[in-house]
């Protein structure tokens, strides 16, 4: 797992501090609903909300298409100066788009670990709330 530092570190002490009990993985005792949730929150809780908000993905995934449909149809074009222009264009629209979309992609892989390391938990020490 990824070690808390600055930000995450300080909120997640200070949500420990104001819980009557810490969380604890792989002690006696299970997790409650609370303190599972409090995790998800700390671990990825912004690109869970991230997730859920954002509207860049289908919009960037959509201009992606329409701007490789584009370099599509340069194809059949003969390479002159304007072209090759052209091309440069819609390559650096294609990489612009591409941002936002990594980004989001990445939130979602991120979200699916942390589910994934849970159900590995899960069937290790048995079922969390």
């Amino acid at each position: 797992m990824f070690p808390l530092t600055g930000c995450g570190a300080a909120a997640f002490d200070r949500v420990a501090s104001q819980n009557s009990r810490a969380i604890w993985i792989g002690g006696s005792e299970s997790l409650g609903a609370d303190e599972l949730k409090t995790l998800r929150s700390l671990i990825v809780g912004n690109a869970d909300y991230y997730l859920k908000y954002d509207d860049d993905f289908d919009r960037s995934k959509s201009d992606l298409g329409k701007i490789l449909d584009q370099i599509r149809q340069l194809q059949s074009s003969e390479f002159d100066p304007e072209t090759l222009m052209h091309l440069r264009v819609l390559c650096r629209e294609a990489s612009s788009a591409l941002v936002p979309t990594v980004h989001y992609l990445e939130q979602k892989e991120r979200v699916r670990r942390f589910e994934e390391q849970l159900l590995t938990l899960w069937q290790a020490v048995g079922p969390l709330p």
